[in-house]
């Protein structure tokens, strides 16, 4: 674990200085901010020669939160020393990454190191690395700091302090809802907006009143075994216990920390309780009911968003338990999902990531079938298969996305639809960040112009109009690439296409898949970048451990 670069006197230092468990925004004007900055970028390998940048900003003031949190520490199963911070930057940042150590609480010797990066995303999750962890006894004292840079060059450093104290181990931690078998893997998928039931999705949610912004459901069901009694009546809800959640929503262009509502989330602590039949388990129940809109379930409901460019999302759940005769008056543990290789706690359970459905292309669109016929894509289901582009080749449909969908033609927004037309009588309505296939790529529909060529089912063809237009309807989209697709060598991260009105489009995964690949080519991003930013940017690509 050692590191000739590693000043362990700052981190503790750093540590001592600040609040426990909450963000804090470092100032790196403060000699112990600095201190401690310096120190994580250091200790992760961040040197001002490969990040120049990021190293001048420390002699200026640094800009606001990062929404950073600890979802995890304590020890694994094995033992071994473990935390897990997370970080959601906001929309138009650049990059961002982290440190997380984890150390002795009585010797401050360190135990666990992790670092990690991310790029365009505005979201970055660090956890400590499980092979090189040392054991951990009574006490973890973890610390986290970040980073993330915008788009104007400012950066903002924040950390985050926290002290586990050891207990035994959960004997079990169940979750039921969101199921830990999606139908389609690896995301759990979650459709809003529908008007019935489908079998592309794992769960479906009506949304008839809020059709540009939807509100997040997601179904949570539970228990867990605590090593001690709860202080608490059986069956009945746990005072004093203290709980937390929030789904960390990200995008292609950048991340959002979306807070539970707390007006159509109904009884939010009173659906934690005591378990039926024994003193030591705790009990979640917030049931998925198909078909209910954010007004009528017992589903919790997050704030709204809009869906137009979701890329994946991450839940997260803590509990705070009152328990007798322990250690400590609390247990505590969390549900969260994640995508990090390393062993989280005994007290953390992960779930898959969460993939909230939504739609893209106008009712009525025509889509090219494999045999070369023409069907709605309304119509369309995930037994078919579909022409992938001009060459003929198909594809098979493995999901289907609709919802309705409201929108003006002025202002400009992400959610605006566009009217397409092109030489030859081809015509699409889509959403303006749907991607149409040009001779130098896929570009968003929003984009073209009058005389610019898109691809179709007979060649390229000159764009004739591009034009905003109101909408009141239902939009649809496919996702392409199926079982045997896959078995025949059809990578996840493909970029699919199909044609819609004769156009060659993009499926539902291609513009995340199109982004993340633009966004990790630094030869494409030193195009776009402000000359200052380019070796930061190309080292944080290469820090980008998962």
């Amino acid at each position: 674990m050692s590191e000739p670069s590693l000043d362990l006197s700052a981190v503790h230092t750093l540590f001592d200085a600040l609040p426990p468990d909450a963000e804090v925004h470092l100032d790196p004007a403060d000699p112990v901010h600095r201190a401690g900055i310096e120190a994580a970028l250091a200790a992760s390998g961040r040197h001002k020669e490969r990040y120049p940048h990021l190293h001048s900003t420390l002699g200026l003031a640094a800009a606001g939160k990062t929404g950073l949190a600890l979802v995890d520490k304590g020890a694994d199963r094995s033992g071994r020393a473990t935390a897990m911070s997370w970080q959601s930057s906001g929309r138009g940042h650049v990059f961002s990454g982290g440190t997380v150590f984890a150390m002795d609480g009585a010797s401050g010797d360190l135990l666990a190191l992790g670092h990690n990066s991310n790029v365009a995303e505005g979201f970055v999750q660090v956890s400590t690395d499980t092979a090189s962890a040392k054991p951990v006894d009574k006490t973890l004292k973890v610390l986290a700091v970040h980073h993330s840079v915008a788009q104007d060059g400012t950066a903002a450093f924040a950390a985050t302090a926290s002290q586990a104290m050891l207990g035994e181990a959960l004997a079990t931690i169940d979750v039921v809802e969101p199921t830990t078998t999606p139908a389609y893997p690896p995301n759990v998928r979650i459709a809003l907006g529908r008007t019935s039931t489908s079998q592309d999705v794992d769960y479906w949610y009506a949304e008839p009143q809020n059709v540009q912004t939807p509100y997040l459901i997601v179904p949570f069901m539970g228990n867990a075994v605590l090593p001690y009694n709860i202080d608490g009546s059986i069956g009945q809800a746990i005072s004093g216990a203290v709980y937390d959640t929030k789904i960390y929503f990200v995008t292609n262009s950048g991340s959002d920390t979306v807070e539970l509502n707390t007006t159509y989330t109904t009884d939010f602590t009173g659906k934690v309780t005591v378990g039926p039949d024994s003193q030591n388990q705790v009990t979640w129940n917030y049931p998925y009911g198909a078909g209910g809109s954010y007004t009528q379930t017992s589903s919790l409901v997050y704030d709204p968003q809009s869906l137009v460019n979701e890329t994946v999302s991450y839940f997260f759940y803590s509990f705070q338990i009152p328990v007798l005769n322990a250690p400590t008056p609390t247990l505590s543990f969390a549900v969260c999902s994640t995508d990090t290789p390393n062993e989280p706690s005994f007290q953390c359970q992960k779930i898959p990531n969460l993939w909230f459905w939504w739609h893209c292309l106008a009712e009525g669109t025509e889509v090219t079938m494999e045999d070369g016929s023409v069907m709605a894509i309304e119509k369309i289901d995930n037994t078919m298969r579909v022409r992938a582009d001009a060459s003929g080749g198909d594809l098979g449909v493995e999901a289907t996305t609709r919802g309705g969908h409201q929108s003006s033609a002025a202002p400009l927004s992400d959610h605006t639809v566009f009217r397409l037309t092109t030489e030859g009588g081809h015509h699409l309505t889509a959403t303006g960040a749907h991607l149409i296939a040009t001779p130098e790529g896929l570009v968003a529909l929003s984009t073209l112009k009058q005389g610019v060529s898109v691809l179709t089912g007979d060649g390229p063809v000159a764009v004739t109009a591009c034009e905003a237009v109101d909408f009141d309807g239902v939009m649809y989209n496919l996702k392409l690439g199926d079982a045997t697709d896959r078995s025949n060598g059809l990578s996840d991260a493909a970029t699919c296409t199909f044609l819609a009105g004769g156009i060659v489009v993009g499926d539902k995964f291609a513009q995340r898949n199109a982004a993340r690949a633009r966004a990790r080519d630094i030869d494409h991003m030193r195009s776009v970048l402000p000359d200052h930013l380019h070796d930061d940017y190309a080292s944080a690509i290469e820090d980008i451990r998962y």
